[in-house]
C-alpha cells in the first residue's frame, strides 16, 4: 500500500470513530430532551465542545499510539480548553491541576468595554431615530458576518439597531446539580466504551463536567433580551448557544448567520441539528441549493427553521459567469490552497483535519507531483506556520484578492472559504479529494463539474501530464457557485436578512 492510500485510510478510519462518538452523543441528548427542554439542557448547550473535547482527546491518543504525533509537540501539556496537550496524554495529569471555563463574554470585545463597533452602531441607531421611523428591534451579541459598516448602515436603516454587551460569567443553568448528575452517569458508559479504558474515561468525564462548571455562573444573570429578534454568528460558539437559549426562554426568535461563502456543501454534524441549527429559528445561509435539495442530507437538519438564501459578500462581484477558462499557455503558475495545520490545541472530529505529520508527508506528495511548479498560500489563520518549512514549495501570506491576477490554476484539498472564492472565478480549480470533508451528494456533483476532480480515496495518483490534459481538454462549468452561495438577485446579505425577517 502506498503512502497516498495509508495517509486517506487514516483519514477514514479517524472519521469513523469520531462520528460513532457524535452518534453516541446525540443519543444521550435525544433521550434527554425529554427530561430538559433545549433551552435549559446541559449537554444541547455543551454540545459542540463535549465532541470536540472527547474526539479531541481520543484522534490525539491514536496519533501517539500510531506514532504520527510529530515530536516537537510531545512536551506540550495544555493548562485550559481544550486540556489535553500531547504530554498530558503520554505523561498523565491530575483533572484538578486544569484552568476550567470558556470566557463566555458578549459584545464586541472580550472584557465587556465599549468596543469602537459598539459606539458606532450606538450613535448610527440615534443619529437614524430622527430620520425614519422604526418598529423592530434587532440585537446583534457579538461578531457575525452582518457585523461590517455595510450591513450595519443598511440594518439600522430599517430597524433600531443594538449591541448586547456582558462580562463572563451570566449564564445560568436550571437545576445545575441535578442536570450534571444526570448527563455524567449517562456519559460515563459511553466514554468508558469509546476509550475501552476507566481510567482514560473518568478523566475525561471530569474534565467535561468542570469544562461546563466553570463555564457558567451560580447566579442567574440572565439578560432581559427586550428585541423582536437576536442576531448570532455560528452556532458552534459556546457564547452563542447560551445566548440563543435564553433566547428561546424568553420566545425570542433566533438567526444564526452562517460564514464561509457557502452553504449546503458540508454535509455533517457540525451543520445540521445539533450543531449550527440547534437554536435557530432563522438561518441566514448562501444560495438555494439547501432547500432545493429538500434536506437531502446524511444528518439530520432542524427543519422547523425558516432559512434565508444570500449573497456570499466576497463573490457577488467575482462572479461574471458559469464558463470556465483555460490558461493562455502552458507555463502554468498553480497556487495551492492548504486548511490550517493543528499543533497541540486544535484537532476534532468527524471531517475536519488529519495529522500534521500526514498533511506533510501529503503535501510532499503533491509537490512532487507538481514537480515543485507551485506556490502554498497559507491560510490566513495559520498558527504553525514553520511546519511549512518541511514542504518545498515557495510560500506566500497575502490575501485571495492581492493574489487573484496572478494565479492560473487553484489547487485544494479541504472545502472551505477560499474554494468558494476561487470556484466564483472563471479559472480552472484543482480538487483532491483525500475525505477531509463530507460532503453532500448534491454539492458533489456541482463540484465534479466545476473542478479537475481527483478522488484520491479510489484513484491512483495522476501526473502533471494527465492534470495538465484535463485541464485543457476537459469541459467544465460552474454552477456550484450560483446555488450554493448566490441568489438570483444583486441584494447583499443586510438587505436578504430583512426582507426574510419582513421588516
Amino acid at each position: 500500500m502506498n503512502k497516498i492510500n495509508n495517509i486517506v485510510e487514516y483519514i477514514d478510519l479517524d472519521n469513523a470513530s469520531s462520528e460513532k462518538v457524535f452518534h453516541e452523543l446525540s443519543d444521550i441528548l435525544k433521550i434527554s430532551l425529554r427530561t430538559y427542554p433545549p433551552e435549559n439542557n446541559l449537554l444541547a448547550i455543551f454540545f459542540i465542545d463535549f465532541l470536540k473535547l472527547i474526539t479531541h482527546l481520543k484522534l490525539k491518543i491514536r496519533e501517539i499510539n500510531s506514532d504520527v504525533n510529530l515530536k516537537e509537540f510531545s512536551n506540550s501539556s495544555l493548562q485550559s480548553y481544550p486540556y489535553f496537550g500531547y504530554s498530558d496524554i503520554i505523561d498523565g495529569f491530575e483533572s484538578q491541576q486544569k484552568t476550567y471555563g470558556k470566557n463566555t463574554a458578549l459584545g464586541f470585545s472580550c472584557n465587556g468595554v465599549f468596543s469602537k463597533k459598539s459606539s458606532y452602531i450606538h450613535c448610527v441607531n440615534f443619529i437614524k431615530k430622527f430620520i425614519k421611523k422604526r418598529t423592530s428591534n434587532i440585537l446583534f451579541s457579538g461578531e457575525s458576518a452582518l457585523s461590517t459598516k455595510q450591513h450595519i448602515d443598511v440594518i439600522s436603516s430599517h430597524a433600531n439597531l443594538y449591541v448586547l454587551t456582558k462580562p463572563h460569567p451570566w449564564f445560568f443553568l436550571p437545576r445545575p446539580d441535578e442536570q450534571f448528575e444526570y448527563f455524567s452517569s449517562h456519559m460515563e458508559s459511553m466514554l468508558s466504551s469509546a476509550f475501552n479504558d476507566d481510567r482514560i474515561a473518568n478523566n475525561l468525564l471530569n474534565v467535561c463536567m468542570n469544562h461546563a462548571k466553570s463555564s457558567i455562573s451560580k447566579l442567574d444573570k440572565s439578560p432581559v433580551l427586550k428585541t423582536n429578534y437576536l442576531v448570532l454568528g455560528s452556532g458552534y460558539e459556546l457564547e452563542n448557544r447560551m445566548i440563543a437559549s435564553i433566547a428561546r426562554r424568553q420566545n425570542i426568535p433566533v438567526v444564526n448567520v452562517i460564514h464561509g461563502e457557502g452553504f449546503g456543501i458540508y454535509d455533517e454534524p457540525g451543520f445540521g441539528i445539533f450543531g449550527e441549527q440547534m437554536f435557530s429559528d432563522y438561518l441566514l445561509g448562501y444560495g438555494k441549493a439547501a432547500v432545493e435539495s429538500n434536506n437531502n442530507f446524511s444528518f439530520e437538519q432542524n427543519t422547523s427553521l425558516r432559512y434565508i438564501e444570500s449573497n456570499a459578500d466576497t463573490l457577488i462581484d467575482r462572479y461574471k459567469s458559469s464558463i470556465i477558462s483555460t490558461p493562455h499557455s502552458k507555463n502554468i503558475n498553480y497556487y495551492y490552497f492548504p486548511t490550517s495545520f493543528r499543533g497541540s490545541q486544535h484537532r476534532f472530529g468527524p471531517f475536519q483535519d488529519l495529522p500534521d505529520s500526514l498533511y506533510i508527508d501529503w503535501q510532499k506528495i503533491m509537490v512532487n507531483i507538481f514537480k515543485g511548479k507551485i506556490i502554498t498560500k497559507l491560510h490566513p489563520k495559520e498558527k504553525y506556520s514553520s511546519l511549512f518549512s518541511r514542504v518545498k514549495t515557495k510560500k506566500i501570506k497575502k490575501t485571495f484578492a492581492e493574489i487573484e491576477d496572478e494565479v492560473d490554476i487553484y489547487v485544494f484539498d479541504y472545502i472551505g472559504t477560499a474554494f468558494n472564492q476561487a470556484c466564483a472565478t472563471n479559472k480552472p480549480v484543482i480538487y483532491f479529494d483525500i475525505g477531509l470533508r463530507n460532503i453532500s451528494r448534491h454539492a458533489m456533483t456541482k463540484i465534479k463539474e466545476r473542478t479537475v476532480y481527483f478522488n484520491l480515496k479510489i484513484d491512483e495518483l495522476p501526473s502533471l501530464t494527465e492534470i495538465e490534459e484535463r485541464i485543457f481538454e476537459m469541459k467544465k462549468v460552474n454552477n456550484l457557485t450560483k446555488n450554493y452561495s448566490l441568489t438570483n438577485t444583486q441584494k447583499i446579505r443586510s438587505q436578504s436578512l430583512l426582507e426574510g425577517l419582513e421588516i
